[in-house]
């Protein structure tokens, strides 16, 4: 997760290699410690939930965060993971909000790369309990 929200940062995406291999440790969680089929359906789910921003307007989220997502909503699941990506965007809204208050020219969107948020989420949903 770390290494992912380094790599947004970075390039802004998160290569494939990291979303699958946490997909992967997701399902033999839960083929150890309940259904792999559970885990498919909680990754397509949580990865919905990810893309509904692209619903309303286009390229908001980018793939590698839904991938991303759905790979942490698979070990999550449902209720946590939307709580997670509450939580991100709650704090990737404060971020914006910093950057604007900041003086960022107001011609130009401000982005941020969102996997460094959904990491705040994570920490903070899945591992705190909050």
């Amino acid at each position: 997760m770390i290494i992912a929200a380094i790599c947004d940062i970075n390039e802004r995406r998160i290569p494939n290699w990291l979303t699958v291999g946490a997909a992967g440790c997701a399902v033999l969680a839960w083929t150890i410690h309940g259904s792999p089929v559970c885990a498919g359906v909680l990754a397509g789910l949580s990865g919905l939930a990810a893309a509904s921003p692209n619903l309303i307007r286009s390229r908001q989220v980018g793939a590698g965060d839904v991938k991303l997502v759905a790979a942490l909503g698979a070990l999550l699941g449902l209720s946590d993971t939307l709580a997670m990506l509450g939580v991100g965007a709650l704090l990737a809204l404060v971020a914006l909000l910093l950057i604007r208050l900041r003086g960022a020219d107001r011609r130009q969107p401000a982005s941020v790369a969102f996997a460094p948020f959904l990491l705040g989420g994570f920490v903070a949903v899945g591992i705190v309990g909050a």
